[in-house]
């Protein structure tokens, strides 16, 4: 399609009475990709593009073959696209296939934005200030937006974009987009777009903000309470259209949301995502390296040590950090990121840096290298001087999408280790519409030890992980076929070998799933387990700290059974189920997990989770001291949205394998666009004297205020 430039005002009022609607090509006849992909959407939408010298303007009709009540999950940002009837626009704007922003709106004008990466990865955490407004009736709800180019990256001078639009229409069930997606692909995806050509070329516009914010704290604990202010703040400025430089001073994520707590009954380290802001725009350039278990760089560690006396993490003070990112053309991207973190404890000062550089071959594959160092100047420090690792990455797409897939080779450089300080992985995809085949193998040195600055989940194997999908459509389209979108049988493999290739763990699974026409999922799994204790000190798998425990090298076998259900989402009432049994090591463990959601539209929800697992042990190993053991985590989370710009979060924890629970209150108020008021309270107590003055283990308030300013 073509988009006209303006030269009149647009006003972003949801009501398209401007000449250049009347005047723009529309994109419409809209394809079905949910509850099938072989026919044309029975909601109608059309879609308009106009421009001017700063912004970029999206217009689009959505009409409604099923009429009722517009499902909207609140009126908080960045809401999940499933939930919610909403509309979205997809730009490529380097015509690359690999990369690409979305901007959406729901039926209530709430907006979410992101960034796609790797064609098939979305990151909601970016956020950027831009402007939208809708109107509904009965029979349709109208959408306008103005998306500034200062906070786009784009080839200066070019005409030529990619760009899809999607919808979701929940009355109907009906999920669509202008080029078509079939089923087994993501909405959005980047290998599938159309074309968007510009009447004349699009210029460079400048692009500088900058984004003080000031606060007050208040921690306490059992001894003590600490008073503190602090300013801050960051500033973007645009070096060309495509590239950025992003600059912070003392930069504060204390109203950054706490991580959801998990049971790990595993023997590693669990994973939680990066969610500071500062670490977001374009973070797939330095944090996509690797393999999700196998990660180089995670901008994680930043700021966060382990306190030499106690073991426990603690967060250190960033005083500030640069990060220099984009496009040079639509074959090279270049990023560059380094912080400077303060001295903590007996913790020096640290310096993170990481540069990369990612080259495009073939249609839709790249080259990416990087190279991270973490750096002690502190000659007279106790800890490890500094952690060095290099390596190379290549990204494979096929032009089509049928095939994906990536092979790295990275090696570290540590103080006095010369061997075993290198990883290598290899994964390859082939997807059709009714079959998906995948392996992937991976190799970690005894010595790859990076988790200063990356994250290994294990060091030293082979891992070989086989696995596929078979998914079936039914033909008829009476009886209860009519209800049932597909079925899928999924094997799947993963075996783990040490250096010497003994074979150490295997875990082989299959699951059967049923996708209903009403957005429910049921599904079955069975699988089987084979794991050695690798660990010097054993494990202990009652969680008790008894001292009793499985001893190196003694080898653990068991099954297990499960049952799956996620309800309607389309309901106020939804959740989903996870009930399994079976062994675990020398026990037996039945669990029960379960999150349920009520949905107050459009001012919030409320949601409960639970995750109980039941560890019993036979006769024969409680006489070796093993004593049976109940793991809960239970947990509540209350948002309101009382109204597009003011919104209260409320989460609480009690995990009893971590002896704690946890209260979370977050107040925020948007008096501007991405320009925030918080109030944020957090307080930890022990779980069995909660609110006791005995149980009190900590608490924190804080005040902050964030302006963005466009220069």
């Amino acid at each position: 399609m073509t988009a006209k430039k303006t030269t009149s005002e647009i006003r972003i009022d949801g009501v398209l009475d401007e000449a250049i609607w009347s005047e723009s090509q529309k994109a419409k006849d809209f394809f079905l990709k949910f509850p099938v992909d072989t026919a044309f959407a029975k909601s109608d939408t059309e879609v308009m593009i106009a421009f001017d010298q700063n912004n970029i303007y999206v217009a689009a009709v959505m009409h409604r073959a099923v009429q009722g009540e517009y499902i909207v999950t609140s009126l908080k940002r960045d809401f999940s696209w499933t939930r919610n009837d909403n509309f979205s626009v997809y730009f490529d704007t380097f015509y690359d296939g690999q990369n690409a922003i979305t901007f959406a709106v729901n039926a209530y004008g709430v907006q979410r934005e992101g960034l796609l990466f790797n064609t098939r990865n979305l990151d909601l955490g970016w956020d950027s200030k831009w402007f939208s407004a809708v109107t509904t009736a009965k029979d349709r709800w109208v959408a306008e937006m103005k998306i500034p180019l200062r906070i786009l990256r784009y080839q200066a001078n070019g005409k030529n974009w990619r760009i899809n639009f999607s919808r979701n229409d929940l009355a109907s069930t009906e999920r669509s987009s202008w080029v078509p997606t079939p089923i087994n692909y993501l909405i959005g995806s980047t290998v599938l777009m159309g074309d968007l050509e510009f009447e004349i070329p699009i210029h460079k516009v400048s692009n500088l903000a900058v984004i003080p914010y000031v606060l007050g704290k208040a921690n306490t604990d059992t001894n003590s309470t600490e008073s503190e202010g602090a300013v801050g703040g960051d500033i973007k400025l645009g070096i060309t259209s495509s590239l950025n430089l992003d600059l912070t001073v003392n930069p504060d994520f204390s109203q950054v949301e706490l991580d959801q707590q998990v049971i790990n009954l595993d023997r590693f380290e669990i994973f939680f995502p990066e969610r500071r802001q500062f670490f977001l725009e374009n973070a797939d350039l330095f944090s996509e390296f690797g393999f999700r278990r196998i990660r180089p760089f995670f901008s994680r560690r930043i700021g966060i040590v382990k306190d030499a006396t106690t073991g426990i993490n603690v967060q250190a003070p960033i005083w500030f950090g640069a990060r220099l990112s984009g496009k040079l053309n639509n074959k090279w991207r270049i990023g560059l990121l380094s912080t400077q973190t303060g001295k903590i404890g007996d913790t020096p000062s640290q310096n993170y840096t990481v540069a990369a550089v990612q080259h495009k071959v073939l249609a839709k594959s790249n080259i990416a290298a990087f190279a991270v160092n973490r750096q002690i100047f502190d000659e007279q420090a106790q800890q490890q001087k500094y952690t060095r690792i290099v390596g190379a990455d290549f990204n494979l797409l096929s032009e089509d999408g049928t095939w994906w897939g990536k092979t790295f080779l990275h090696k570290a450089f540590i103080p006095n280790i010369n061997d075993k300080d290198f990883s290598h992985g290899f994964f390859l995809g082939y997807i059709t519409r009714n079959v998906e085949i995948y392996y992937n193998h991976e190799y970690i040195g005894e010595n790859f030890n990076i988790n200063d600055v990356g994250f290994v989940l294990r060091r030293g194997f082979y891992r070989l992980e086989p696995f596929g999908q078979l998914s079936l459509f039914p033909k008829k389209s009476t009886g209860i076929s009519k209800k049932i979108i597909k079925h899928t049988f999924e094997p799947y493999a993963n075996v783990y070998y040490d250096s010497d290739f003994n074979r150490t763990d295997t875990n082989l699974k299959f699951t059967y799933s049923l996708f209903l026409k009403n957005t429910s999922v049921i599904g079955l799994y069975v699988e089987d387990n084979f794991i050695k204790i690798l660990n010097a000190n054993g494990f202990d798998p009652s969680l008790s700290n008894a001292g009793v425990r499985l001893s190196q090298n003694t080898n653990a076998f068991f099954s297990r059974v499960g049952l799956t259900y996620s309800s309607d989402n389309r309901r106020r009432i939804n959740g989903k189920f996870d009930l399994s049994t079976g062994g675990y090591f020398n026990a037996v463990r039945d669990r029960i997990s379960a999150t349920l959601n009520y949905r107050f539209q459009p001012y919030g929800s409320i949601g409960l989770n639970t995750d109980y697992n039941i560890i019993k042990f036979p006769t024969e190993q409680e006489a070796l001291g093993f004593k049976d053991v109940n793991v809960l985590l239970l947990g509540m989370r209350l948002d309101v949205s009382f109204t597009k710009s003011l919104f209260l979060t409320y989460f609480t924890q009690y995990n009893e394998q971590q002896d704690n629970f946890n209260q979370n209150i977050r107040l925020q108020w948007r008096f501007r666009p991405v320009s925030d008021f918080f109030i944020v309270y957090t307080q930890n107590y022990a779980p069995n004297s909660v609110f006791e003055q005995s149980g009190f283990k900590n608490s924190s308030l804080v005040f902050k205020l964030t302006y963005w300013l466009n220069l």
